[in-house]
C-alpha cells in the first residue's frame, strides 16, 4: 500500500545520515530517479517473471510519482517545484563537471 513512499523515504533518511555534501545529497536523489525509471522501463517492456512481481510491488515510477500519489495541493506544487530544482542543480553540477574536463 505505502511501500513506495517507504522506500523512497528510506533512501531520503540513508543520504541524509550517510553524505555531509548537498552535491553528494543531489547525486543520490537523481541517481535513485533515473534508477527508479529505468527498472520501470525495463519492467514495462521485459517481462521476467519473479523480477516484475517485485519491481511491480517495491518500486515506484519515480519519486515524481511518489510525490503525486501522496500529496495534494499546495504541498504538491512546493515539492513537485523542490524536484525540478534539485534536476537543475544536478544539471549545473554536470555541466560543471563537464565543462573541467576540458
Amino acid at each position: 500500500m505505502y511501500l513506495d513512499l517507504v522506500v523512497v523515504l528510506i533512501i531520503v533518511i540513508i543520504g541524509l545520515v550517510k553524505y555531509k555534501h548537498f552535491s553528494s545529497y543531489v547525486y543520490l536523489f537523481c541517481f535513485t530517479d533515473i534508477s527508479f525509471r529505468v527498472l520501470t522501463y525495463i519492467n514495462k517492456n521485459v517481462y521476467l517473471n519473479g523480477v516484475h512481481e517485485f519491481i511491480e510491488t517495491y518500486i515506484p515510477e519515480s519519486i515524481y510519482h511518489v510525490i503525486v500519489k501522496y500529496t495534494s495541493d499546495i504541498i504538491e506544487t512546493l515539492l513537485v517545484w523542490g524536484y525540478v530544482l534539485v534536476f537543475v542543480v544536478f544539471l549545473y553540477y554536470t555541466l560543471q563537471i563537464l565543462l573541467k574536463k576540458r
